[in-house]
């Protein structure tokens, strides 16, 4: 019960966090708790963004703190970990948890790599 305690605050303090103020599509307006949520365009009649307080959040939230192309990588990354999870799970020489951690740990390497330029 503690353990499911724990990992539902974790759970809480992650989604508290996805609000506007740290969403890639949101303008903060200056000095203030408000601003722009930008993710589609203006409004056609008139021809504004929607405004948004800091503390707002929605299901289109995009993590500030990283580029829109390491955001496609890490869901990609996600998507490949999932498609080889299978095989993985197959391997009668790894637990079911031991399987779980391999993959998080791959898909976390592969996430973090840069792209090769040659």
């Amino acid at each position: 019960m503690e353990n499911m305690e724990a990992s539902t605050g974790v759970v809480q303090k992650a989604m508290s966090q996805r609000t506007c103020g740290s969403c890639r599509w949101w303008n903060k307006h200056s000095g203030l708790a408000t601003g722009d949520c930008q993710k589609r365009s203006p409004n056609s009649i008139t021809s504004k963004w929607p405004s948004t307080d800091e503390v707002d959040f929605c299901g289109e939230w995009a993590d500030d703190s990283i580029t829109h192309e390491q955001e496609e990588r890490r869901e990609l990354v996600r998507r490949f970990a999932v498609a080889i999870a299978d095989g993985l799970a197959r391997d009668a020489k790894m637990t079911a948890q031991e399987t779980v951690e391999h993959i998080w740990r791959v898909a976390e390497t592969l996430a973090d790599a840069e792209p090769n330029d040659a």
